[in-house]
């Protein structure tokens, strides 16, 4: 149960940090969030160290930067150390400043924000100190800024996943290593790509949670429910590493992750080139520009995004049978199934993300939108059927809109949400949340009415419902 686990986490790292807080070792509780090993620790032998990186200071915090000579216009990754550990901790053991040399990227090593060199997980402090440290690099070293990559290790993890949350926009994918957020997932602002890597002998962050939490993220992204599994994957430490693969998902992302047989709780050199090998595939705006991690096959023209049987052409998402083929997988094919419409209809729009049944155009009839959330409206004998009863910004995502009297469980800038059938919908009629906007957006519920008060914060008011944090009240 995830308020469980996040209370008795909480309490050990509490416990640990006050009786140890002095000693740097890798620990076997949150005491300092580490793993197995010493300062070194696994892969800390090599490299440069940090009296190599740059000190630079943004908003009166540490940050370490190393930048190789001659770069123009230079991705940008962030390694954030975990709880009661220091940049120095975490340059040494995964040196990425190897890597930064040959692939030609700044990289920045943070400090956490407290004496404990915590980082904030459910506020907003420490991702807009971050959005700082990106234009602090922007400044100085004219990175490339849709290509920011943030990595962080045990509490750098479940940061990095916080993060995901708060500045989506501004990251443009994420690595955590043995991390996942105790208060459970959030609610990602867009469809990202994640490679998490997790040791099986974890005693920190134990191994047992990992599938159930990346499980929500392969939810709402829409990934395929079958991992493409490589077993003996090659890793200078853990030889019998397992590499699942999921997707295409939504907005043709992907989520990986690398199980490492037998290792702790520890950060890696050994990982770093795999980790680099799938961020540097993405900018914000998506795959990069002749990414190998999706294609398509045939020999479509045009620009329609969906494209009618018999001769539609398109470089689409999906693409008409005959000799339309494109270059995207972005959906499962097995969506194919929800198209009515026949005959030489073309459609050539911009929309991402509706599915096939809501363009039931048959005939000759041609759908010539360009609303990205909008299905196509057939002109001649095709009709579009379909209606909306929840904001734009929500069903061009992807998501469906909500029944009727559906319940507000969270609230961004793109509306209202609630969750039907273990989905995300839009409910643009829904009831008036109950409780804090602020506890909302942080992902939590609001709780059943008659609720009991047991914290009060910033954020607001805090009850308890099937063992989960809940907003309870104003």
């Amino acid at each position: 149960m995830k308020l469980n686990i996040a209370l008795c986490t909480l309490a050990v790292l509490a416990a640990k940090a006050s009786a140890g807080a002095l000693e740097k070792r890798q620990f076997g509780g949150w005491g300092n969030f580490g793993g197995n090993g010493g300062w070194g620790g696994n892969g800390g032998n090599g490299g440069k160290s940090i009296n190599d990186y740059k000190r630079v200071q943004v908003q009166g915090r540490d940050i370490y930067v190393y930048a190789p000579a001659n770069v123009s216009n230079p991705p940008l990754l962030l390694s954030l150390h975990g709880m009661d550990q220091d940049p120095n901790y975490q340059q040494s053991n995964t040196h990425w400043e190897t890597l930064a040399d040959s692939e030609g990227f700044v990289v920045v090593y943070p400090r956490g924000g407290t004496g404990m060199g915590t980082w904030d997980i459910q506020g907003e402090n420490d991702t807009n100190w971050v959005l700082k440290i990106i234009d602090q690099m922007a400044n100085d070293y004219n990175i490339d800024r849709k290509r920011v990559y943030l990595s962080g290790f045990s509490m750098g993890g479940m940061f990095t996943y916080h993060s995901m949350s708060k500045i989506a926009d501004k990251i443009a994918a994420f690595a955590p290593c043995s991390g996942y957020n105790v208060f459970g997932a959030s609610k990602a602002m867009r469809p990202v790509p994640i490679f998490h890597t997790h040791g099986t002998n974890d005693d920190v962050l134990g191994y047992d949670q990992v599938e159930n939490f990346l499980k929500n993220y392969r939810d709402q992204f829409h990934c395929p429910s079958n991992a493409d599994v490589k077993t003996n994957y090659p890793n200078s430490e853990n030889p019998n590493a397992t590499l699942y693969t999921w997707g295409p998902c939504d907005k043709n992302v992907y989520i990986k992750h690398l199980k490492l047989q037998g290792r702790g709780h520890s950060p890696s050199k050994a990982d770093i080139n795999d980790i680099w090998n799938f961020l540097k595939e993405y900018t914000v705006d998506g795959p990069s520009s002749g990414s190998n991690t999706q294609t398509g096959q045939g020999n479509g023209q045009g620009n329609g995004q969906w494209n009618g049987q018999g001769n539609g052409q398109g470089n689409g998402q999906w693409n008409g049978q005959g000799n339309g083929q494109g270059n995207d997988q972005q959906q499962p094919w097995n969506q194919w199934n929800q198209w009515n419409g026949q005959g030489n209809g073309q459609g050539n729009g911009q929309g991402q993300q509706q599915p096939w049944n809501q363009w039931n155009g048959q005939g000759n009839g041609q759908g010539n939108g360009q609303g990205q959330q909008q299905p196509w409206n057939g002109q001649g004998n095709g009709q579009n059927t379909a209606t909306a009863s929840c904001p734009v910004s929500i069903t061009r995502q992807g998501y469906k809109c909500c029944s009727a009297n559906c319940e507000v469980v969270y609230v961004d800038d793109d509306g209202d949400w609630g969750v039907e059938n273990n989905d995300w919908c839009g409910c643009g009629n829904g009831q008036s949340a109950r409780c804090s906007t602020r506890i909302i957006q942080q992902g939590y519920k609001c709780c059943p009415s008659n609720c009991v008060v047991y914290y009060t914060d910033q954020d607001g008011k805090w009850g308890v419902n099937n063992d989960e944090w809940c907003g309870c009240g104003f």
